[in-house]
Order: C-alpha cells, then structure tokens, then sequence
C-alpha cells in the first residue's frame, strides 16, 4: 500500500561483510531468538571504510539455501565478490498485481546506456524493505508471504539468493542494514499488541539478540509504545523514533547504543523532543545524521490539527514556517541552520559531505495552503544555498527513497545526481521514477507506469 504524504513526512538506510537483521518475542507468537551478543565494531559515519575494489567476479556465488534456517536462528551470510563497472545504476523496485496476487521484481536501470536488466523476479511475494549494501554488491529486503517473513538477500547480478531468517506469526518492520553490513536492525510485531521489541540480527556470524524490549501501559487494551528505527549513527548505535505513552504519535528521538544488550525505552538517549501544545499539534519533523556522523540535522515544520477536528483531518497540515536545526550527533546545543517560512520540508538528508537534500510538501486537510514550491530542493550543509530542484505539478507527490537514509539511497555513488520517485494523488495512481544532476537540470525519466508501484532503492555503478 502507498504511504500517505503525512507518512513520509515522519520518517520516511558498508565495507565487506554482510548482515540483516530481524526476530521477535515467543510469548506473542514471534520465534524467540537465542540470547547471545553480537561483537561491536566501530566504523563512524555514513561512508564504508576503505576497502580493496574487487577486480574479479566470483562466479558462481558459493552455494546458497533459500529454505528458512531452525526457528529462532539466523544463517550465516555467503558472500562473492563481484566486480563493479563504472556505469551508475539505478536500483528500484517493481510491485505489480494481477488480481490479488502480487509480482515483485528488483531491477536496475544504467544512467549512461539506458538498459533496463532483471535482477530478481518472485511471483507470489511482496518485498519489504530493500537496500543496497555499502559496496554496492548485494541488495537485502524483506520477502512478505502468506505464512511468514523471511529475511533474504542478493547479489547485483542476480546470483546468490538465499534466505537468512524467517518470522512466523508476525511481521519484520523498518529493517535497517548497518554500513560494515554485518548487521541489521528492525522491530518485530506479532497479534494481537503489534510492536514486541527491536531486534538485531548478525549475518556475518548468524546471530541474533533482541536490543529493546516493548513498554507496556497498565491498560492492555492500549499495547506497548512502538518504537521505529530511523537510521544508524554507526556500527553500534542508531536512531529511533518513539512517544512516551501508546498510542500517541512518535514526537521524540531517541539515540539507541545497540552494544548494551537488552534495554527499555528509558534506557534511550533522547536527543530530540517536538512541543505539541495546545490544541494539539501533530508531530512534524524529520532528521537524519551527517555524512561524517558528528552532527543530527532536524527538519521542523509546523503540523497543527484545529480544534475539535475528527476523521480525516486529524493528521492536520504540513506548512511553513520550517527550520532546520543541528546539534552533536549525540545530543547537546541546538542551532539553526535554516529558516523558510512557506515550505514545509517533509525530509531532510545528507546526501553528501556539504549538501541536505530536502523534500518539501506542503499540505492540509483543513484549510488551503501554498503548494507552489513543492518538490525537491538542496542546501549546503552551511546554510546557504537554498536551491529548487524540480517542481511538483499540481495533484502530485514526491517521494526520496523510503527504505533507508543512506547517501546511495538517493544519490549516485559520485554525488553528482539524485533519482526520486512521484505519483499521482488519485486512483488509478501512476507512479514515475526519475533522475537528474545535483547539480540542477531538468530530470529525466526512466520508468513510469499506472496500475503498478514503483520505488526507489537506490544506486550503484555497473
């Protein structure tokens, strides 16, 4: 199902080893995983470490299993070297349904010779999740079937599919791949209270241990606080987004220091706080780390809801004034680093070590607001240099990736174009995949269909 746009506004993800992760609680219906830890490491910021660029493909990958491992294990990862050409390529998503039973196919697309190639084709299925490994080789997502989840992953060739952990009974949410691509961070949710913790499967060694257990209100019809990833700081530690009671809406930020084993909601380090007030003001923000992991950059827009407002206004509206504001990536001293006073800016990313990319989207479902400028715009990492990059006819959305965070998520592996995705806001819904220079220029675009979805994973070079 398409995400609504107030959706995207709240939140919208590596070396030479491999890890997803994803497990869930025993007593709710969710395989309980084994109790042992992971080992740290530290790998700071958002670009992988320097590595040695394979020059020879193995081939073929090592043998591989796609059947699920024992209940409440992860398999190991088997990776092969594959050697990366110099073309970008864009990696994206196809979902297409004839009647009830859906298709998915991963598929890239090369900037510089147009071709369109298949990287995996699985009737039956829905993939949740994808993301490209920091190296560029592999793609891990989540394949959603009528009995279980089941964590799998690729290799850019299409090569090596194998399964490295399944989820019966429940669901594996907002997978997060971590940049030494040793490990993966999600929440698992199972009936009937949903969320039942945050997990942290090793697919380097096939390990897993959960790393935050769900907080419970005395009234059980209420269930527990979720708790949803954001993205990691670095190798050990990420951001989440929580509230402070069920059911309210996610108005807080949390810094989650994975290496500590099994914690609670009061074990987190908030970092960020939004002031709803009164009458109360749905929580409008968005935040993202540095490309060198010293500072947290925090996109506020105003998000009221009127007073005495029910059924569909209740999500309220998304309008300037919006300021970007930045402070240590563990927390400290807020600054302001921008201040607009139409835009509402839905998404901020990092995209490079001197620009924010950002995605305006102003709108309301209770009174008119100015909708000209959005779309897609950039900002030096300074401040300065607020500048359009597309515009968004009148009925369309726009959309960055909705997966992960990382640069790649959105930007070419040299910082020199960015791809995003738009849809039209009324059934039969037409989805379009673009892309274009940073730099600035008209997009161009390279896929658009009605009736099936497209999204954006992200890039690599071939």
């Amino acid at each position: 199902m398409r995400t609504t746009p107030f959706s995207r506004c709240i939140f919208a993800l590596v070396g030479c080893s491999l890890i997803f992760l994803l497990a869930a609680c025993g007593d709710t219906g969710v395989n309980p995983p084994p109790t042992s830890s992971p080992t740290p490491t530290v790998n700071p910021g958002k670009t992988p470490p320097p590595t040695l660029v394979p020059t020879v493909t193995t081939a073929p990958v090592p043998p591989t299993q796609t059947s699920c491992p024992p209940q409440g294990t992860v398999r190991a990862a088997v990776t092969a070297p594959l050697a990366l050409g110099r073309d970008a390529n864009i990696v994206y998503l196809v979902t297409e349904y004839s009647a009830n039973t859906p298709t998915s196919t991963l598929k890239r697309f090369d900037v510089t010779t147009g071709a369109k190639t298949e990287v995996l084709k699985m009737p039956g299925a829905t993939f949740d999740g994808p993301q490209i490994s920091a190296d560029g080789q592999w793609i891990l997502f989540v394949t959603v079937a009528s009995q279980r989840d089941e964590l799998q992953m690729v290799r850019m060739d299409g090569q090596g599919l194998q399964t490295l952990y399944c989820l019966s009974n429940g669901r594996m949410n907002n997978p997060l791949w971590s940049n030494n691509q040793q490990k993966v961070l999600f929440n698992a949710s199972a009936a009937p209270n949903g969320f039942t913790g945050l997990y942290v499967a090793n697919i380097a060694n096939g390990t897993i241990e959960q790393v935050l257990k769900p907080t419970t209100s005395s009234n059980p019809v209420l269930g527990p606080v979720n708790v949803t990833p954001i993205t990691w700081l670095n190798n050990t530690q990420a951001y989440v987004s929580f509230a402070n009671f069920p059911i309210a809406p996610a108005d807080r930020i949390g810094l989650l220091d994975t290496s500590r084993g099994t914690q609670t909601i009061s074990d987190l380090t908030t970092v960020y706080q939004q002031s709803l007030g009164l009458p109360f003001n749905y929580p409008c923000y968005n935040a993202d780390s540095s490309y060198d992991a010293s500072t947290l950059y925090i996109a506020q827009c105003s998000g009221i809801s009127a007073p005495n407002c029910s059924g569909s206004c209740q999500l309220g509206t998304r309008e300037g004034p919006s300021t970007i504001l930045t402070e240590p990536a563990g927390g400290g001293s807020k600054q302001s680093l921008l201040t607009s006073q139409t835009p509402g800016i839905a998404v901020v990313r990092a995209v490079t070590s001197n620009t924010l990319l950002l995605q305006v989207e102003n709108f309301s479902q209770n009174h008119p607001v100015d909708t000209s400028q959005n779309g897609l715009w950039k900002v030096n990492t300074a401040g300065s240099g607020l500048t359009r990059l597309t515009t968004e006819p009148k009925g369309i959305g726009t959309s960055l990736c909705q997966f992960s965070q990382n640069p790649w998520s959105n930007v070419s592996r040299d910082g020199s174009m960015y791809a995003f995705e738009t849809f039209n806001k009324v059934y039969p819904t037409t989805d379009t995949l673009a892309f274009a220079p940073l730099s600035g220029g008209a997009p161009q675009t390279l896929a658009s269909i009605t009736g099936t979805q497209l999204q954006m994973i992200g890039w690599t070079t071939m």
